[in-house]
């Protein structure tokens, strides 16, 4: 008999809903049964997956707030779980694959993106889909796990749809992650298209922040906000997208999900990222170095406004590589200091294709590019940009 059987029965057994959850509940409480769970090979972990996930899913359940830790822990396990042993819950795949190829959107360095005119696999939903096709080998499976997962536990206004996984119309070692179509684009491509004055940035700038407090609600950090994860839905309303470094608040581990120098260099990546991020120390800084946060999106959250109201992202001028230069400690009046290059900037104004940020908006801004003690929850920026949309 398999480890699993011998300790879980009863969860595998059980006849209704409420004893799989009541028996879930059993094993998240013992520390023991939790470390033998973790221990799970082959067809006994997946057993343990597809049942966890259909309880995590039951409408109801984990609902009493006594039960919020443990719904945390019942997540994280069965994120450990799916990367330890590259396996995935069932109701994650969708049944069928498309009828006809899809049409190629754009190659990239870590996945391709496909348009379908509609999904076999999704019977159920009438309109356009995007595959995000990725090649699992190695050490990508878990970060397909980490995705795949943080999308499906999400459901708000301004994080976008997860539909599921097709591990059917390419052939190993391909998956797609997929999602709806938007055919606005990025936030930053509809502000081109449109105007920056006729997309009501402070209103779609508090969508984000309300989509972010969201996220860190469900105890996870999106790890790598920016316009290009940002898109813009049919009725003009934002939809944070990619979660492919998220990870849970409070994670005991610094990894980004990949190398630290793939994480730093592509152009554009660290003008989002807090300087803790890039292993750099701000004066009275206290956030542990190279560990995402909440308050670590909060910075890219900064880094985003700027942008749209500049135009550009902030520290333009500088590749990836320079801006962590740019952080290094120099010496000024026999003393090493580092300076915060993000402070540093202007308030957008007027020009070329630039508007003006209103006062409270760069006040937050400023804020939240500040050491990570001193910056706003995503809570308290809705709070302020709530009274800056309705002046």
């Amino acid at each position: 008999m398999s480890t699993f059987g011998r300790c879980t029965p009863s969860f595998l057994l059980g006849n209704t809903p409420s004893d799989r959850m009541n028996r879930l509940l059993d094993i998240l409480r013992s520390d023991e049964e939790v470390k033998v769970i973790r221990q799970l090979t082959g067809l006994d972990a997946q057993r343990f997956l597809d049942s966890a996930q259909e309880v995590l899913e039951l409408e109801g359940c984990f609902s009493r707030p006594a039960e919020n830790v443990l719904y945390r822990k019942a997540c994280k396990l069965v994120d450990d779980l799916c990367g330890a042993t590259k396996r995935l819950p069932a109701a994650l795949f969708v049944a069928a694959e498309m009828p006809e190829f899809p049409n190629v959107l754009t190659h990239g360095g870590q996945s391709d993106i496909y348009l379908c005119e509609r999904h076999g696999g999704l019977p159920g939903f009438p309109g356009r889909v995007v595959l995000k096709r990725l090649r699992i080998e190695g050490e990508r499976y878990k970060e397909l796990c980490r995705e795949a997962l943080a999308c499906r536990r999400l459901h708000h206004p301004s994080v976008l749809e997860f539909l599921g996984i097709d591990d059917k119309t390419f052939p190993e070692p391909y998956k797609c992650l997929i999602s709806p179509y938007l055919q606005n684009g990025t936030i930053m491509e509809y502000r081109k298209k449109k105007g920056a004055a006729n997309i009501r940035l402070l209103t779609r700038i508090l969508e984000i922040a309300e989509g972010l407090d969201y996220i860190h609600g469900e105890s996870l950090v999106h790890g790598d906000l920016h316009p290009g994860n940002i898109l813009i839905d049919d009725e003009e309303h934002v939809k944070i997208t990619d979660f492919g470094l998220a990870t849970f608040l409070n994670a005991t581990t610094t990894e980004y999900g990949r190398s630290k120098s793939s994480a730093i260099t592509p152009g554009g990546t660290a003008a989002y990222m807090a300087p803790e991020l890039l292993g750099c120390r701000m004066e009275h800084e206290t956030a542990k170095l190279r560990k995402k946060s909440d308050k670590s999106d909060v910075f890219a959250f900064a880094s985003v406004c700027y942008e749209l109201y500049r135009g550009h992202r902030p520290l333009h001028k500088y590749p990836g590589p320079a801006i962590r230069i740019l952080l290094e400690p120099k010496l000024e009046g026999g003393q090493l200091v580092t300076k915060n290059p993000w402070l540093r900037l202007p308030r957008p104004t007027a020009e070329g294709t630039s508007l003006p940020m209103p006062v409270l908006l760069w006040a937050l801004v400023q804020k939240s590019w500040g050491i990570s003690s001193a910056r706003p929850t995503a809570g308290e920026l809705i709070q302020d940009l709530g009274e800056a949309v309705n002046s």
